[in-house]
């Protein structure tokens, strides 16, 4: 997406061209802005599901998931397995 940076020469030229330049200026500027604006809402929707499932994730523990128990138990190294 290319950026749109206006001197204010270019800007009074544009002006000077007429209505007809203007209003596709500002059409143009409002096609990138509304583009730039559904861009940062799918990268927000992504985010906020990944950031979903890293914390559900981290809820889980030994006693609320069901995978099964580990090899060696978390008590061998001093860790309790549940907070009951």
């Amino acid at each position: 997406m290319s950026k749109i940076a206006l001197s204010r020469e270019a800007i009074k030229a544009v002006y000077a061209a007429g209505e007809a330049a203007v209003i596709e200026l500002v059409e143009g500027i409002t096609a990138q802005h509304m583009a730039l604006v559904k861009k940062l809402l799918t990268q927000q929707v992504a985010l906020e599901a990944r950031i979903k499932a890293l914390e559900d994730k981290q809820k889980k523990n030994s006693c609320n998931n069901s995978n099964p128990p580990l090899q060696y138990p978390a008590e061998t190294f001093g860790i309790p397995l549940c907070d009951d």
